[in-house]
This record gives structure tokens, sequence and C-alpha cells, in this order.
């Protein structure tokens, strides 16, 4: 009997040594996917981080050029419509993270500071996707009507992604494309929120790369 009940209970015990090395294999797997995923997206983030920077400093430029003291031309107006443009769209990956957090092995974590730090990622994701609407819906529902209205009227928005830049000059009446506050305050608005989603894409970059830290570290010891 006692042969018999050591038996049972190795078998048991290599049975659940099996169990563990494979979810702990399961584990890695998720980690190494979640990691590229975050380089991926860290990549991304820090190119549109540099367009951020581009389009804050041609709307500084803009504001500077129209509350200047120095003479407004046909040429600088023109530049100023195409400075001042549309805040093109930035999808991130998250296959890998929303996967990782559904699964088993999530739960099976030993580091509960990385497991708060892998469920900020998708906060950080919706945060981002959030404030770049607000901008781009600013550009499309205020911005670029403006244009429309108070600049050349050959003026040719074609997609989301890409806008024609008028070389002819400006129809005469474009003394009120820049006579008035109502342009000022919309570039104000536009750095404003540049300002917001800069800050917002630098935190979450900041985020994920520390995050990234953490998984090679639990990687490398497994």
């Amino acid at each position: 009997v006692a042969v018999i009940t050591a038996g049972i209970l190795g078998a048991f015990a290599l049975n659940n040594w099996n169990e563990d090395r494979k979810t702990r294999n399961d584990q890695k797997q998720y980690l190494l996917a979640l990691s590229e995923e975050i380089n991926y997206n860290i990549q991304r983030m820090e190119t549109f981080d540099r367009s951020l920077k581009q389009w804050s400093d041609s709307a500084y430029w803009a504001l500077s050029i129209i509350t200047g003291d120095q003479p407004i031309t046909d040429t600088k107006i023109s530049g100023i419509q195409g400075s001042v443009g549309p805040i093109f769209e930035r999808e991130l990956t998250s296959t890998a993270i929303k996967e990782l957090i559904s699964s088993g092995s999530f739960d099976l974590l030993d580091n509960e500071q990385l497991k708060i730090d892998l469920l900020r990622i998708p906060v950080f994701y919706d945060d981002f996707q959030n404030y770049l609407l607000r901008a781009q819906t600013y550009w499309y529902q205020y911005m670029s009507p403006y244009y429309i209205e108070h600049g050349n009227h050959q003026l040719i928005w074609d997609s989301i992604d890409s806008y024609h830049i008028p070389k002819a000059p400006f129809s005469a009446n474009m003394d009120a494309f820049y006579m008035n506050r109502e342009f000022s305050n919309m570039l104000v608005v536009r750095l404003k929120s540049l300002s917001n989603l800069r800050r917002v894409t630098q935190n979450m970059t900041r985020h994920l790369e520390e995050t990234n830290e953490k998984i090679k570290v639990i990687v490398d010891n497994n």
C-alpha cells in the first residue's frame, strides 16, 4: 500500500510540475508577444511626438505672424494655411495586452506592480485616442471650414490623410482670414489641444518603456 501511495503521490507531483512548466512557458510567450507589441507602439509614438512638435511650432509661427507688427502678405497667408493642417490618425496595437490580461497567465504573475502597470496600458491607449479625437474634431469642425470660407475657394481637402495647398492668390476677402480675433483664438485652442495630446503621448511612451523593462527581466529569469 505504501508503495502504491508513494507512486500516486509521485505521479501527482510530476503532473503538477509539468502543468507549472507549461503555464510558465505560456506566460513567457504572452510576455514576449507583449514586449514586441510595446516596442512597436513606442516607435509609433516617438514618431508621432515629433509630428506634434512640428505642428505646435507651425501654430506658434502662424500666431506670431498674425499678431505681429510686420505686414501680412499673400505668401505669409499661404504659408500659414500650408503649415496648419489636419492631425493624422495614429492607431496603437493592443492585441497582445488584451490576450495576456484575459489569459490565466496574467493572474499567475508574481510581480504585483507589473500587473498594475499592465492594467494601466489600455487606460493610456484610451486616453490617447480620446485626446487625439478631440484635436482632430476641432480641426474638421472649426479650422478647416474657416480656411475654406475665408481662403482660396479652390482649396480642396481631399482625404483624411492629405490635402492640397493652394498656389493661386487668395480671394478678395483674404483680409477676413486674419483681420479678426477668431482665427487667432482658433490657433490658441489648437496649441492647447496639441499640448494636451503631446503630454499624454509622452506619459504613455514613458510608461510603456518602464513596463517593458520589467517584462524583459521576468522573461530573462524564466
